[in-house]
């Protein structure tokens, strides 16, 4: 398959200044529609962009047209904004960027850089037009960090090890290991940073609560869902009114554990 764009040698200075302002976006993963296809929110409090240093070159004023408008309003889940983004053959967005420059967008770039971790040095990233290799190797490269564990096998033989019962049907929660991330928002798994639930019908993998509460109202609002699916196992990860409560109640931790960051200086997430 050849490329459906010329090859980029080096990397234009408008789409180093964008793949900066990627890596440092929060935004959320709650649709994939194939492989290479997603549907991406982002919660406008929690762009983080180099918008306030002197240093910030003049190009950069069109990186952000959809959402630097809304980076001083606070986080109103109801007009949080979604991009559809696909990846492959040609790199594409319905934001306003791609369609009016036809050319590589921020969301097209945090997709690469969080989802296929995708070096920042690679020449890859640049390119409007990916062949069937690059693709091949993306797709099995998150392939492999994606790998769930065969069975519950793993969860059920610490049953011992955990004074506290499990209801019927329910395995156990995985334990966080470093280089886990959340599957919503690709950011890193730290307890110390983010309450957290886990699918607690199927796989025991865990997701930050405020990014679970995203994903549900994307579910429920405009997939029409009742029972919210497990962004890993694809699995039923519980009804609505169940995960409702358990996040309000994890939502109030998140508040508590956000006031003492700021109390004794500690980092904390934006955009909850």
């Amino acid at each position: 398959m050849l490329r459906s764009a010329p090859l980029r040698r080096t990397c234009p200075d408008i789409i180093k200044a964008r793949i900066e302002a990627a890596s440092k976006l929060h935004l959320f993963v709650v649709q994939e529609m194939g492989p290479m296809a997603f549907i991406v929110k982002d919660a406008t409090a929690a762009v983080i962009v180099n918008s306030g240093t002197q240093n910030e070159p003049n190009n950069t004023q069109s990186i952000h047209d959809d959402t630097k408008a809304n980076m001083r309003q606070p986080p109103d889940r109801s007009n949080v904004k979604s991009y559809k983004v696909t990846l492959g053959n040609f790199q594409s967005c319905n934001c306003h960027t791609h369609l009016i420059e036809n050319d590589l967008c921020v969301h097209i770039l945090w997709v690469m850089i969080k989802v296929f971790r995708v070096s920042l040095e690679s020449d890859v990233l640049y390119q409007n037009s990916l062949v069937e290799r690059e693709i091949a190797e993306l797709m099995d490269s998150r392939r492999r960090r994606k790998i769930l564990p065969e069975s519950s096998d793993s969860t059920v033989s610490d049953i011992k090890q955990n004074e506290a019962p499990l209801l019927k049907g329910h395995v156990r929660q995985r334990p966080i290991e470093d280089g886990d991330i959340c599957p919503i928002c690709m950011e890193d798994l730290d307890i110390n940073i983010g309450a957290i639930t886990y699918c607690k019908l199927s796989c025991g993998n865990n997701i930050h609560i405020k990014c679970m509460k995203i994903l549900m109202d994307h579910q429920t609002k405009n997939m029409g869902l009742e029972n919210i699916k497990c962004p890993l196992c694809r699995k039923d990860f519980g009804k609505y009114d169940d995960l409702k409560k358990e996040l309000s109640e994890g939502y109030s931790t998140q508040i508590k554990m956000d006031n003492q960051s700021r109390h004794y200086g500690l980092k904390h997430p934006v955009g909850w």
